[in-house]
């Protein structure tokens, strides 16, 4: 047993070593992120073309201390009578003594192009990032290294993004780079300038389909790339089955979904989610590391909660 906790610690020790020298290159994603894909490219925001709220919240590496916990915020409208959208979100997460937070505004664009319902969306994104470490729990083998005993605060960093999206009732493109800057916290000590973090850009090449295979179930399937300078290229495909009733088919309105999915070298995952009024729709999700690390955790936990809120901002 103490030989199994200690791989555990050494295991968990890595992997946050790792996820703090490259927190924006290869920043957490959402199993159910589909729901409300804001985060990866502006353009979306205004797309449910009513005011959309959603909040996720994920556990990762279950059985770990101080494993990672990330939240998110999110709500998105069109502005009535307009071409335009806008959105913002917050997004927090927790990592061991890493504490970071990313507070987002976007504005999207969209036309028309033909009257079959096909449209081209432009979407732009600012941003500012805040980096903390909370050093009470750490131990330091070097007495004389003060740079880790002191705590980390207001390191702040602005970035821009951009996306395109060309979608249609059945389908969507989309091509999106949240963070364009490079950027790097640092902090001046006695010793000299401390870099805490740094992270590259990150891009995203983004698809889906879907379409009703009989009167009450419809098949959605969503992929992306992600590229990254110094990170091997990633992506995932995601599918779900969505049903409904008779009575809310006639107005559209899903009745719950179950699908699953698989993020490359990262997690495998199952998710459902269930609408329980017109308004609101909640979500749960559970994964697996993809790599030796499901020898050691849990798994993953998400929950997410969708909140829509038709005729308040109706194009």
């Amino acid at each position: 047993m103490k030989m199994k906790q200690l791989v555990q610690k050494i295991t968990f020790i890595l992997l946050l070593l790792i996820s703090a020298s490259s927190y924006a290159q290869q920043q957490g994603m959402f199993n159910m992120q589909w729901s409300n894909m804001i985060y990866m490219n502006p353009a979306y925001a205004g797309q449910s073309k009513h005011l959309n709220a959603t909040l996720y919240h994920q556990q990762q590496w279950v059985g770990f201390r101080d494993a990672p916990i990330t939240s998110a915020l999110s709500f998105d409208a069109p502005i009535t009578k307009t071409k335009i959208s806008y959105g913002a979100e917050i997004y927090h997460d927790v990592a061991g003594p890493l504490r970071q937070t990313r507070f987002s505004g976007n504005i999207a664009y969209r036309t028309a192009l033909d009257s079959r319902g096909n449209y081209l969306a432009f979407g732009l994104k600012l941003s500012a990032f805040m980096l903390g470490i909370d050093a009470t729990d750490l131990r330091v083998v070097n007495e004389d290294d003060q740079t880790y005993f002191e705590n980390v605060n207001g390191l702040v960093q602005p970035n821009i993004g951009a996306g395109v999206m060309f979608y249609g009732e059945k389908y969507f493109i989309g091509l999106s780079s949240p963070n364009l800057h490079k950027m790097k916290f640092q902090k001046e000590a006695n010793n000299g300038t401390n870099s805490f973090n740094s992270s590259a850009p990150v891009h995203y090449l983004t698809g889906g389909f879907s379409d009703f295979y009989s009167d009450r179930m419809r098949f959605k399937l969503n992929a992306f790339l992600r590229a990254t300078e110094g990170a091997p290229i990633s992506g995932g495909l995601n599918a779900e089955f969505i049903f409904y009733d008779a009575e809310r088919y006639r107005g559209k309105k899903d009745r719950f979904s179950i699908g699953g999915g698989y993020n490359i070298r990262e997690t495998v995952f199952a998710f459902t989610r269930i609408r329980i009024s017109n308004e609101v729709v909640i979500g749960y999700s559970a994964g697996l590391p993809a790599s030796t690390l499901i020898n050691h955790s849990g798994g993953s936990h998400e929950l997410m909660l969708q909140v829509r809120l038709p005729g308040a901002h109706q194009r």
